[in-house]
């Protein structure tokens, strides 16, 4: 609760000028992380879903009661514009700090707000083909700033190389990495300049896969070396182009790591923020996916990613027991203050920029 006096305190205190609100100084609010409880810092690092048909007042029950960082809502959540629209109006009043509140928005097959609009956005790869990359991910923003979303999980910064692959396909621009990494970083643009935080994914690259890991362990064959010269040029045009989040996906590449991407030091820490200087916020895929349940339980799975250097832990497969998991762990020294601030300023100082 300590943001949100404080924030309304600040708030309270900027008399009008010309008739306008006066915003506090940037860092007054927003760079306060040792006032914040055990709780509160733990919840931040979640972002959850509500697919089991919660009702509205069921998800600000859960936003209120674990101060989690974000939502993101799927098709089953959607009904029509205005009960979307009140839906995340009263998620964001339920929250003390500031909420992301995301959606997968790719266009494509991978439409989660496609039946409330007639005018359907083409799949990645068609984008690309006919040069509307730009403008087609300036229309989703707008629709997603009608809606009340702040977040897009997109675009899809893999490259499409294997024609085997089950997952990615058309959702990526293309099977060259220098056009797909054209591509990313105008698809980066276009969402920064509509006012919405968008994700890179899913490092570190998905695209030469035979696999799909919502259905088990998933394996990339290539070495860093070859992933450098292909999976990662994407990545690293849409960084250069400002994207703000990369989202770690659970393939495993065993001349890498032993681990799936999403829980690997050596692949989030080591190369994503160390070989390409990645200093924003890094958020897991679904943490609910089988590349993960059948190796790690909720909360261990929770920790290795956070561990591994994940900011934003996305859909655990059991939430309050992966929160109950960390909250321990921190309590017990196992999570360190300066790894959790580390964390929650890189998420605190995204939310403060959009």
């Amino acid at each position: 609760m300590f943001f949100l006096v404080l924030l309304m305190a600040f708030l309270g205190a900027c008399a009008p000028l010309n008739g306008e609100l006066q915003r506090p100084a940037a860092d007054s609010v927003w760079n306060e992380t040792d006032r914040l409880s055990a709780e509160e810092k733990i919840g931040q690092l979640f972002v959850v879903s509500f697919r089991n048909g919660e009702s509205q007042e069921e998800i600000e029950k859960t936003i209120a009661d674990y101060n989690v960082g974000g939502i993101i809502l799927f098709g089953e959540n959607v009904v029509d514009k205005e009960q979307v629209k009140s839906l995340i109006k009263g998620a964001k009043n339920a929250a003390a700090i500031p909420l992301l509140v995301a959606v997968d928005e790719e266009g494509g097959v991978v439409s989660r707000l496609g039946k409330l609009y007639d005018e359907k956005i083409p799949p990645a790869a068609e984008l690309a083909e006919s040069g509307k990359v730009y403008d087609a991910y300036r229309e989703i923003s707008r629709r997603l700033i009608e809606l009340g979303f702040n977040t897009d999980f997109a675009p899809v910064a893999d490259v499409d190389s294997n024609p085997l692959n089950p997952v990615i396909g058309e959702r990526a621009f293309s099977s060259d990495a220098e056009k797909a990494a054209s591509a990313v970083a105008e698809s980066v643009r276009a969402f920064t300049d509509g006012g919405i935080v968008c994700a890179l994914k899913h490092f570190p690259g998905h695209g030469d896969t035979t696999d799909d890991t919502h259905k088990g362990v998933t394996v990339s064959g290539k070495t860093l070396e070859e992933m450098a010269r292909g999976e990662f040029l994407p990545f690293e045009a849409g960084i250069r182009a400002g994207a703000p989040i990369v989202m770690a996906a659970h393939i495993t590449a065993p001349a890498v790591s032993d681990f799936p991407a999403s829980l690997s030091r050596e692949i989030i820490t080591d190369i994503l923020r160390g070989q390409l200087g990645f200093d924003g916020v890094v958020i897991t895929d679904a943490l609910d996916m089988r590349a993960v349940t059948d190796i790690f339980p909720p909360g261990e799975a929770c920790y290795a990613a956070f561990k591994a250097g994940a900011d934003f832990l996305l859909m655990p497969e059991d939430f309050p027991a992966a929160f109950d998991f960390m909250l321990d762990c921190y309590k017990n020294g196992k999570i360190t203050d300066k790894e959790l601030n580390a964390a929650l300023n890189r998420i605190l100082k995204l939310k403060q920029k959009f």
